[in-house]
């Protein structure tokens, strides 16, 4: 008898054999993997008609439907996922799709949520913990995260897990520990405290270590943290010389660092050197151990867990020299000799490294420090000499010695100006001829190039050629800067055949040709801004055209790409800066340090397409969330236990960044009035528009709404004091030319502060460096806030006016706040104009919040004073005036202003078709506007101020003269995209 057929399946079941999903799905399977989304989609409707219930086939539709139509299915989608979850998942298979599903919706909760419906059915599933784990960890959800790998220790036991939980507790704490004063007294998520959380960790860890299972670096590291956290500094200094720290710690010169850091934690200096010393004899070149042990400030200097204590921000700016503790010069001498002559016998710098012989020049520049006298001033010229002598052909060399030229910038003894001459002497060495398809002839022109260039960049920053914005002498250079700048461009173009055949993703020693002629120009600019405007503008134009020469051969050099987007951001042209700006492709952690590079162009007209490189901060912070999460997670179940807490302390520096949080309010504010300039040029677009301008509004208040959502009694804004701020500051101000200090202000001012202030900026006292700067930014930061939520509480008010009103009461007693630190604080830069915008925002927040026809007026005085130089200048159509003292920029913002104005009236209750004194306003922008385009030709006036630069500058080299009619040409178009606005009304 042939065998019986098998029964089919019940058509009501919610799973099926193998073979039934094979033979009812695998079409399915295969059109998903083709990415064929719609055919899925038939197949799956095809077996759901023969098996409603099968869950799978549920499971698949939804991605399938997802795939196939994507944000319009988004509801749908959710739904049938959902469904299946809420019905309970009936096998792996089906827990595999449901969760991709959520996973490709971005339905973190319903992840969470199907999770733990899982874990209800079966508690000691450990997959499922791990999702958990990983799950909340994205989330930076860590007291979640905390209580997930508790459970899972349960289950387990495994000490590990036990480790995961402190590593959680820690980071709370860590939070909680760098939250700012107005929010410091929250406790944490878990209701515990910092303190709280800290002795929970060290009781857990105390657990691990009677139970022998503390077995690992990161475990042993943690512990020995929070017994110091705890004040148990000798005994986390006695921990790490006992047997396990041997076995935890394998690396001996890691196991000596971090014996000297606690032992200098526990108050025991001697022996704290004693483990330097050793750190010393297994790595000669170890610069932290050198300097601990050279200075005899062991017994002074504070330290952390991850080193030596120190302002973190003003680890972004140039060095500041603070005055040190007294050193015993002879016995420090002592011992930079023998390391010296150590460094000597096991092969010199070749073989271990440039350290000891930098150090030479690092002593001398802290005896400096200590008491400034002539004798000790000469010993450290004399010292940079001595290493550029030996080290001048090493690529390094210039960078070496920076520190020290620039503390040499601020002696007031003859010590500068001689090493500034043996130094020209050096440069001045011919480059010797290159023999043909002879490589070593090449090889001894590199080297002498080298000499010259690295002699001559130490000049730069002993400010021969160039005042610095951090402090120190100027030039005092026999010639004028002009020609100095045509003869470095000459040694340019005669040596730039050496590196011919060089990557052009390399930097090379004639590269710094270019970059010296900029400073020279500069300089020539800032002597004669004021006095003759007209040759200030000529020389920066012909500064930014050797820049664009050198880049020409080096496009990936970043110091030539930024002093080049300096100088068309002080000359207005946006658009330009942005271009160049582009070309530096900053990505992911370099944009929230480079951002300040681009906010001034962003700010000033740049086009559409320029400012999406810049403006897709939404992009910048997914990406920080996202990545930075997924690596601590990957530490975390890789037991790196300190990895977990580096991420988190990187993730909390970068979410609070004050350049991300400027650019967030920049991006609002010109997606804003960019649709207000649509509303005035088209009226009968103004309903689309004024949606998408709400809608922008209520954008920004979503995201950044904690900027102002705190208590006016605690906020302390008109303290403005820095323990109340709650941002970060990461921007590196390092990268800055020597000649451009950084903008407090609204970015927009950036040209006009440099062309009104000389370049050179006080740090301000040691104890509170560049306080000048975070006080300025910080009040800028929360001002363009304030006034954002602001218009925005007012929109809000027509709808729902309870919850607005307690809104806008917030906003008055913040905005009076900032009133009064605004009238406490003097600057270190002036900037007119900047003073005046300040007083249009804040007139603007007055009339968002009073709506009465006083706020109404002031706004209408305020914005008029402000724009009254911006229209005169537009009126009048001179080019150069237009070009100096940030005048265009001014002017662009002088029009934003005045569109957000018509905009706060139009909130505040006035017919948006009616003319009344804010349209007269922008329609006088527009006829100035055209008289400043349309008088005579904008391109033949910048053709014409090319040509009288060529003339000025007076080289009869074609390649120079060609780049300064590009770079008119450039300042042309950078002008009519701002004025014209194609871009935005096209």
């Amino acid at each position: 008898m042939p065998p019986k057929k098998p029964p089919p399946p019940p058509p009501d079941a919610k799973s099926y054999p193998r073979d039934v999903t094979n033979k009812e799905l695998g079409a399915a399977y295969d059109y998903l993997d083709k990415g064929d989304g719609e055919r899925a989609l038939k197949a799956l409707d095809r077996a759901l008609k023969k098996y409603p219930h099968w869950q799978l086939a549920q499971a698949l539709r939804a991605i399938a439907l997802w795939r196939s139509e994507g944000l319009n299915a988004r509801d749908e989608v959710l739904k049938i996922a959902r469904d299946v979850r809420d019905d309970g998942v009936v096998d792996e298979d089906v827990l595999r799709v449901v969760t991709m599903a959520f996973d490709e919706l971005g339905a973190t909760d319903d992840m969470v949520e199907l999770t733990e419906s899982v874990l209800r059915s079966n508690p000691t599933r450990l997959e499922s913990f791990n999702t958990l784990y990983v799950l909340h960890g994205k989330a930076w959800a860590f007291a979640k995260q905390q209580s997930a790998v508790m459970r899972r220790y349960k289950v387990t036991g495994d000490s590990k897990d036990l480790m995961r939980a402190v590593a959680a507790m820690l980071a709370q704490r860590d939070e909680a520990e760098a939250a700012p004063r107005h929010r410091a007294s929250e406790s944490t998520s878990t209701g515990m405290g910092p303190d709280g959380l800290l002795k929970l960790a060290h009781g857990m860890m105390s657990k691990i270590h009677a139970k022998g299972e503390l077995k690992d670096r990161d475990s042993f590291v943690m512990y020995a943290s929070a017994l110091a956290g705890l004040g148990r500094c000798e005994e986390a200094y006695e921990f790490t010389l006992s047997e396990l720290a041997v076995s935890c710690v394998p690396m001996s010169i890691d196991r000596e660092r971090m014996r000297a850091m606690y032992a200098l934690k526990a108050g025991k200096h001697v022996e704290a050197r004693k483990h330097h010393e050793n750190v010393l004899e297994l790595a000669p070149d170890d610069w932290a151990s050198e300097l601990a042990k050279m200075c005899e400030e062991i017994g002074k200097m504070k330290v952390t867990t991850s080193g030596f204590e120190g302002d973190d921000r003003a680890s972004y700016f140039p060095t500041i020299r603070k005055k040190g503790q007294p050193i015993d010069e002879a016995s420090a001498s002592a011992f930079v000799d023998g390391i010296v002559a150590n460094a000597e016998a096991k092969g010199g710098a070749r073989a271990i490294g440039r350290g000891a012989y930098i150090l030479r020049a690092e002593l001398l520049c802290r005896l400096v420090d200590a008491e400034r006298t002539e004798a000790r001033e000469m010993a450290l010229a004399d010292e940079v000499a001595n290493y550029h002598d030996r080290f001048s052909s090493w690529n390094s060399c210039a960078q070496d010695m920076r520190r020290y030229a620039q503390a040499l910038a601020h002696c007031s003894s003859g010590a500068r100006d001689k090493l500034i001459s043996t130094l020209i002497d050096r440069s001045s060495v011919e480059v010797p001829a290159l023999a043909e398809d002879d490589e070593d002839s090449k090889k001894r022109a590199l080297d002498v190039l080298r000499k010259k260039t690295s002699a001559l960049l130490i000049c730069a920053d002993l400010n021969a050629f160039c005042p610095r914005w951090h402090g120190g002498k100027t030039s005092s250079l026999p010639t004028a800067d002009m020609h100095v700048a045509k003869g470095f461009m000459k040694e340019y173009f005669d040596h730039r055949k050496i590196v011919s055949n060089v990557d052009a993703r390399e930097q090379t020693p004639v590269d710094a040709y270019p970059y010296l002629a900029s400073l020279c120009l500069v300089n020539e600019a800032a002597l004669k801004k004021g006095s003759d405007d007209e040759a200030a503008v000529k020389a920066l134009l012909a500064a930014a055209a050797v820049l664009e020469i050198g880049l020409q051969k080096s496009p990936h050099h970043s110091t030539l790409s930024f002093s080049l987007a300096a100088i068309y951001t002080i000359l207005g042209a946006a658009e330009k800066a942005l271009e160049v700006l582009g070309k530096v492709d900053m990505k992911h952690v370099q944009m929230a340090t480079l951002l300040h590079h681009a906010l001034p162009a962003c700010a000033a007209g740049g086009h559409t397409k320029s400012l999406q490189v810049f403006e897709r901060l939404d992009y910048l912070r997914w990406e920080i969330d996202e990545h930075i999460a997924e690596m601590a997670v990957q530490a975390g179940m890789n037991a790196k236990f300190t990895k977990i807490l580096e991420f988190a302390e990187f993730h909390r520096t970068l979410a609070r960044a004050h350049s991300i949080q400027s650019g967030e309010a920049l991006v609002s504010w010109n997606l804003i009035t960019n649709r207000m300039h649509r509303c005035v040029r088209r009226a009968e677009e103004f309903d689309a528009q004024y949606d998408a301008i709400v809608q922008a509004l209520e954008g920004y208040a979503m995201n950044t709404g904690s900027l102002v959502d705190v208590s006016p009694d605690r906020a302390g804004w008109n303290e403005d004091d820095a323990k109340f701020d709650a941002a970060t500051y990461v921007d590196d101000f390092k990268t800055n030319p020597p000649w451009m200090a950084p903008c407090a202000e609204d970015p927009a001012f950036t040209g006009e502060i440099w062309w009104t202030n000389s370049i050179e900026t006080s740090h301000g006292s040691d104890e509170d460096a560049y306080s000048w700067y975070y006080r300025g930014a910080r009040a800028t930061r929360r001002r363009r806030s304030l006034l954002l939520n602001a218009l925005c509480a007012r929109h809000r008010h027509k709808d729902d006016p309870t919850v607005a009103a307690g809104e806008i009461e917030r906003c008055k007693s913040l905005l009076n706040q900032l009133k009064s630190a605004a009238g406490a604080a003097s600057s270190e830069r002036d900037g007119s104009q900047a003073a005046l915008a300040r007083d249009v925002e804040f007139a603007l927040v007055d009339l968002a919040i009073h709506v009465d026809d006083a706020s109404r007026a002031a706004l209408r005085r305020a914005c008029d004073t402000f724009c009254e130089r911006s229209l005169e200048m537009l009126r009048a159509g001179d080019i150069t005036r237009a070009l100096a003292r940030g005048s265009f920029a001014v002017a662009y913002h002088a029009r934003s202003y005045a569109l957000a104005t018509r905009l706060a009236n139009v909130l505040s209750g006035v017919d948006p078709y009616a003319a009344d004194d804010t349209t007269e306003r922008l329609d006088a922008f527009e006829r100035a506007t055209a008289a400043f385009i349309d008088g005579e030709s904008l391109e033949s006036k910048f053709t014409a101020l090319g040509n009288d630069t060529v003339a000025w500058y007076g080289s009869d080299d074609e390649e120079l003269n060609d780049a300064v009619a590009r770079v008119a040409a450039s300042c042309a178009a950078s002008f009519r995209v701002a004025l014209v606005g194609t871009a935005r009304d096209g």
